[in-house]
């Protein structure tokens, strides 16, 4: 089995254990809380995105926004289950080029942030997954990244899950090691 870490190496990230009531009714829990990330990098909600999912192995990512669109994420898997991949891309980071999993689900009610200048991606482990996430910027085309995942590095981060279903446009992206290259060499 996969193993995912305890606690998370990318600086400025963060993984949110929350509390969840459950009585005869059912169970609630605040899915997001300003006064938890007051703290934290994350401005205020700007987008609230709702990814649902079909298959299992499907593969959403890696993605970020560069510029003045760069944003950070607050990421809630409502239904089903996920791998949560993400890649600090931040050259004066000291975490520059680690890369964080997370597993994510609808029991445990957890919530991740991961912080700007990161790729992201999630690979759902259950057929009918929905993901929710929060961004404290606009989305914008233009300063999109996509990187593939098709590259030995991630993949093996994966393993033993395999990439069932992809977009063709993230197929087609540049490749991760070729993008990680490009990043060391840009001033």
């Amino acid at each position: 089995m996969i193993n995912f870490l305890n606690t998370l190496t990318i600086d400025g990230s963060f993984f949110v254990e929350d509390n969840i009531f459950n009585d005869f009714r059912g169970s609630f829990n605040r899915l997001f809380d300003d006064r938890k990330f007051k703290n934290l990098k994350f401005d205020y909600v700007k987008n609230i995105n709702v990814s649902k999912n079909l298959k299992k192995g499907t593969f959403r990512g890696l993605h970020m926004q560069k510029g003045s669109f760069a944003e950070s994420k607050i990421i809630y898997c409502n239904k089903g289950s996920i791998i949560d991949l993400f890649v600090d891309c931040r050259k004066e980071s000291e975490t520059f080029g680690s890369i964080n999993k997370v597993m994510l689900d609808e029991k445990n009610i957890n919530t991740l942030l991961v912080p700007k200048g990161c790729l992201h991606s999630f690979l759902t482990l259950e057929d009918d997954t929905e993901v929710i996430y929060l961004t404290d910027n606009y989305y914008s085309p233009e300063s999109e990244i996509s990187v593939s995942p098709f590259s030995e590095k991630i993949l093996n981060e994966l393993n033993p899950y395999k990439i069932e279903v992809c977009s063709e446009k993230d197929r087609n992206s540049i490749s991760f090691s070729e993008f990680i290259k490009k990043l060391k060499l840009d001033n």
